[in-house]
């Protein structure tokens, strides 16, 4: 298990979850809790990083503005995984760089889309 990733899961989707309701941020959440709590399971990963893909992709095409954030988000997501399996970083620190660079851009980008939805709407 992962606290520090599961912290910043209910620090910065699950409040998305309950303002807006959406169905996009609950699945990012569930999804995030399954796999940062099984940590070991290959499959609950790649579930996880395949979802978070499209999510990422389909916020980014209904909403172009989030490109600054997307773009911060995949590529701390990318350094870090260099740096864990490369051994430069341990978890801890790779599980903080996770929550503020990867997870708080993302939750970012993903909030001015919802934003945006709900004044179209």
């Amino acid at each position: 298990m992962r606290p520090i990733n599961i912290m910043g899961l209910f620090c910065f989707i699950l409040p998305l979850c309950i303002k807006y309701k959406s169905k996009r941020a609950i699945a990012i959440f569930i999804n995030g809790l399954l796999y940062h709590y099984n940590e070991t399971n290959k499959y609950l990963k790649n579930y996880d990083i395949l979802w978070n893909l499209f999510f990422t992709f389909y916020t980014l095409k209904s909403f172009p503005p989030t490109i600054k954030h997307t773009s911060i988000g995949c590529s701390f997501w990318i350094l870090n995984n260099i740096l864990l399996y490369n051994s430069f970083i341990n978890d801890t620190i790779g599980d903080i760089i996770h929550v503020l660079g990867v997870q708080i851009p993302l939750s970012i980008g993903l909030e001015l889309a919802l934003k945006k939805k709900l004044i179209l709407n």
